[in-house]
Formats: C-alpha cells, structure tokens, sequence
C-alpha cells in the first residue's frame, strides 16, 4: 500500500507546498524499492524504533509549519490539506485530523474516538457536525500538527514501542497541556483496516 499512498499524497498536494518523509523502520519486504532515484521523497531508514519513535524520527527532519503524520496505507481527496491547515490557524488547537473511512466498507466512516470504560477501549464517534468541532481522542493515522506544537509538547511518547494507543496518549496528554483537538468533518480519508498485522511482531519489551 505504501506506493498507492505516496502516489495519493503527491497528486493531492501542490509540489510547490509539500515535503513527504518516508520512515523505513527495518522493512525487508522491498516496499521501499520503488522510491530509489526518487527526489521528491525523504527517505529515512530505522531500525525497529516502533511506530512512536519512527515518527518523531520523521518529523524532526520536517521543515514545514505543519507536519501530517499519515499511515501506509491511506487514500486522501482533492483539496484535503486547506480545512485542516485553517483549522490549525488557531493557537489554541493542538492537532487536527479528518473523519476516516473504510477502504473496504466506504459506508463505515468514524469523526474522532472515544475511550470507553475502564479499560480504555476506543470507539469511533459518529459525525456531529459539518464544521471543526473538538473530540476527546484523534486517529493518529491522518493527523496534523504545527510543527513548533510538535516541538513544544515533545510528540508521540517514544516508551511506546508496540502499534496501538500512541494516537489515545498523544491526544490526552496534549488535552492534559491545554490544547483542543478538532474533527474536520468536511474532508473524509480512507485508511485500510485489517483484523491483523500483515508481518510478524517483532517488538521485544525489556
């Protein structure tokens, strides 16, 4: 899915406003091979730091006003960027991210999370509105932050080393710090779910 997703990103965001940084961390599918010669892509390799450290690692290569952390596998629309980048304008929000869809059950479409009970399961919200509004939790899997708020607060926790719960401990700890976190219902991205990893973890927690 990663050459889909770059190739959706270069074709809805202008050359002349975009910088894409690519994290390999250790790969050995060869899903990178398709960036060699490219020089519109940053390339970065790693080696097993596990999704939050992976995109800190990214974005402190990053030399945009916003920084948009997005999975490898996504499909975003014409015209997505410009109500998430308003959005931010506002000092006082934190990060931003779209309603995410299903690729595979277009119909299955979710406007921020919250986190239920005791043990803190997330659940998709349904959408409330047709302007930005704020939600507890935001999906890390499109989400967008000014860079001097990703400096300020530090980004994602780097002593999460597993995938899952980066995005629900981003989200509080930047509620935590006084920020607002906004739902930008009128750009919906797709993002492709699966019941299981398609690789082997490989993660080791001493």
């Amino acid at each position: 899915e990663l050459a889909a997703t770059v190739c959706n990103l270069r074709e809805t965001l202008p050359a002349s406003r975009r910088e894409l940084i690519v994290v390999d961390d250790g790969s050995d599918d060869g899903s990178v091979g398709f960036l060699s010669g490219a020089d519109d892509v940053i390339l970065l390799r790693s080696e097993r730091l596990g999704v939050a450290k992976a995109r800190n690692f990214g974005a402190s290569r990053a030399t945009g006003e916003v920084v948009l952390f997005a999975d490898a596998h996504i499909r975003a629309p014409q015209d997505w960027y410009e109500p998430l980048i308003e959005a931010l304008r506002d000092p006082a929000v934190g990060a931003v991210a779209p309603g995410i869809f299903s690729l595979t059950e277009p119909k299955r479409c979710g406007f921020g999370l919250d986190l239920i009970g005791a043990e803190l399961h997330a659940r998709w919200r349904n959408k409330q509105g047709s302007t930005p509004y704020p939600v507890p939790i935001l999906p890390g899997a499109f989400l967008a932050m000014r860079r001097e708020t990703l400096s300020a607060t530090g980004g994602f926790d780097p002593g999460l080393h597993q995938l899952g719960g980066n995005d629900n401990e981003l989200s509080c700890r930047l509620w935590l710090l006084g920020y607002q976190l906004l739902t930008v219902p009128g750009v919906e991205v797709g993002h492709l779910f699966r019941t299981v990893p398609p690789y082997p973890d490989r993660t080791s927690v001493v």
